[in-house]
Formats: structure tokens, C-alpha cells, sequence
């Protein structure tokens, strides 16, 4: 069975009900199971393996976080290979909640109430990014596959955090260009226009103007929805009322050198 697998944990009995019936309805994913008791969510992931685990926030027996944190341990040991996605589903999401929840690992969270169109659209978002950042290189700037696939996970964590959904174009030629800046190794001055555009517009088949476009449209909706407290640590005096939101080119250039994989920035 090729459909992606999705687990369901989950102590409401209504809400299971209508969200699974959507997800067997829909045609292009596998329900594998409900659980209703957190104890059993770490076993039944496990033994299912499923592709994507929608996890309410407060089970009994054990709370969300936990159990993220007890996959995170089961895949150390060696007992899974590969987590997961894993979708928070809960009414109650706090400051505290969300920081801890970022913290622990997981890759997206959702408010009840949640119409289950909603939960599956989002799946197909995030498995696309997945199936994205597995696609073979079409560039020579691409060719260290091996280098890029370390930074994938911390990266597409870092721009969701941010408050860039991967619904948007902007989010994946974002992710294009930060990884071309790293793997080029220098970001001389209009490197941007003169190359990564370029590249990137290629690949998509898109013109350099759309690429750039999408890109300055993605960093616009992090400011407006985004988390100031990540946007503060990670930018700094850009964030501030007087500069405002940074250019492309202060973006990329600022994210690239987190991994701190290239030269002096010009």
C-alpha cells in the first residue's frame, strides 16, 4: 500500500470519529489506527510505522510532549529509523505549550477546533516538503547532497518556526536559495540576481522577477505572523522599528551563516 500512513492519537471520540472518516474518504491516505491512551501512542508507532502521527496535545497516561520526546529517544537508540511527521491537534496551546512543543521536535501544531479538510490539506503541504527536500540536485551548487540533507530538518524546523507556511512558493525557492548559498561557500555582492535566482528560476520554470518576488513575499508574512522571539534571536538589529523587515539578501545571508559553512558576507 503506497498511500502515507496516518496514525490518529486521540482521546475525543467525536473528533476521531469525523477526522478518520475524512481521512478514509479521501482517497490518497491509509488510516493504520486510533489511540486514545497516550501510553500506547510510542508502541503503536512502532509497531505501525505510520508516516504521519496526529497527536492531541493532553492524552491520559502521557502528554504530548512526552511522547515526542519518547520517539526522539527510540529513534536514538535505533529502535525506529525514521520519525513521523508529527501534527500537533489541540485546543489548548499556550506560550509555554509552544515553546516546549519546538523544543521537543515536532513539525507543525493546529488549534482545535480544526476542520478535518484542514488537517489533511496540511499533511499534503508538509509531505511535499519532505518529498522536496529527497529530491535528487539539478545544479552543480547542489551536488553535496550529503552535507545539504543535515541541515533539512533544523532548516525547514527554523522557517515554519518563523512563521513561513509551506504552502507558499516562497517557502520552497527560500529553501533553494539558503541551501545554493551554502554550498557556493561565498555571497559576494548580487550574487542573488547574478546566480541564485537564476538557478532556482530553472528549476522551476519560473522568471527571476517571480522567484524574487516570492521570496520577499514569504519574508513579509514571517513579520506579520511570525514569532517575534525567534525573529529577534535570529536577526537582531533587523527586527528593529527603525530598519525594519531585512532584504533577500540580509535573510539568506544571516540564515546561511547559522550553519556557519561560508566565508565572511559581504
Amino acid at each position: 500500500m503506497n498511500e502515507p500512513r496516518i496514525l490518529l492519537a486521540d482521546a475525543s471520540c467525536d473528533f476521531s470519529h469525523t477526522l478518520s472518516e475524512t481521512i478514509r474518504s479521501s482517497g490518497d491516505f491509509h488510516l493504520c489506527g486510533i489511540v486514545s491512551d497516550g501510553s500506547s501512542v510510542v508502541e503503536r508507532v512502532l509497531t505501525d510505522r505510520p508516516t504521519v502521527l496526529l497527536l492531541e496535545l493532553m492524552l491520559p497516561g502521557f502528554d504530548g510532549i512526552s511522547i515526542v520526546r519518547k520517539l526522539r529517544d527510540a529513534k536514538l537508540q535505533g529502535l525506529i529509523q525514521q520519525l513521523p511527521i508529527i501534527i500537533i491537534l489541540s485546543a489548548i496551546i499556550s506560550d509555554a505549550n509552544t515553546y516546549l512543543l519546538r523544543d521537543a521536535g515536532i513539525d507543525y501544531y493546529m488549534v482545535k477546533p480544526v476542520p478535518p479538510h484542514a488537517v489533511l490539506e496540511r499533511i499534503r503541504d508538509l509531505l511535499q516538503v519532505q518529498q522536496t527536500m529527497m529530491l535528487p540536485a539539478l545544479s552543480d551548487a547542489f551536488s553535496q547532497v550529503a552535507e545539504a540533507g543535515d541541515i533539512d530538518c533544523d532548516l525547514t524546523t527554523l522557517l515554519i518556526d518563523m512563521g513561513i507556511p509551506a504552502r507558499l512558493s516562497g517557502y520552497t525557492y527560500l529553501r533553494e536559495a539558503i541551501h545554493l548559498v551554502i554550498d557556493m561557500g561565498t555571497f559576494p555582492d548580487g550574487m542573488l540576481s547574478k546566480q541564485v535566482y537564476p538557478i532556482i528560476a530553472k528549476k522551476y520554470g519560473k522568471s527571476t522577477a517571480s522567484i524574487e518576488k516570492a521570496i520577499r513575499t514569504a519574508i513579509e508574512t514571517a513579520w506579520l505572523r511570525g514569532r517575534t522571539d525567534i525573529l529577534d534571536r535570529m536577526f537582531g538589529y533587523t527586527v528593529s522599528a527603525q530598519r525594519g523587515k531585512p532584504t533577500n539578501t540580509e535573510f539568506i545571508a544571516m540564515i546561511a551563516d547559522r550553519y556557519s559553512i561560508y566565508g565572511k558576507v559581504k
